[in-house]
């Protein structure tokens, strides 16, 4: 009797192990992208790094309006988030711009949402696994494939 209750102890200790684990890992992953807009082109590369709550979202890459110079653009987000399955609702905690960043809000707000601009505001992703890496969508539509690190 004592080895069963053991045993059954010995089993939740490990099955709680081991789902702590999975929940702790980093969600790691990057994309290109390439978005067309009546105002110009997007070219970007993102990441998502997301671990116990908090998270950094690297935003880089040029804008080609119809007409001009391509304008540069290089953020960090930090965020935080709630994790409900493979739903991930975030909200930015600060935007830093970076050295090579040459555009102001008021440039992007027409091809970036207000998330990856302003602090405070709130967004939901879905990260579903896919063959090794993340289909990440917003309302059940793939946005992009993030290859994981």
């Amino acid at each position: 009797m004592m080895r069963q209750i053991l045993f059954i102890l010995l089993l939740l200790v490990l099955l709680v192990t081991g789902f702590t684990w999975y929940n702790s890992r980093p969600l790691q992953c990057d994309a290109n992208i390439f978005v067309r807009f009546p105002e110009g082109n997007v070219t970007a590369y993102v990441s998502y790094t997301l671990q116990n709550g908090k998270g950094i979202i690297g935003l880089n890459g040029h804008i080609s309006p119809p007409k001009g110079a391509n304008i540069l653009f290089n953020r960090t987000l930090y965020v935080s988030y709630q994790r409900i399955g493979n739903h991930y609702v975030m909200t930015t905690d600060s935007v830093i711009k970076g050295f090579a960043d040459f555009s102001s809000d008021d440039v992007l707000r027409p091809f970036f949402p207000a998330f990856y601009l302003n602090v405070g505001v709130e967004r939901q992703f879905e990260f579903t696994p896919y063959k090794g890496s993340w289909l990440v969508s917003r309302s059940g539509v793939p946005s992009m494939y993030c290859m994981a690190e």
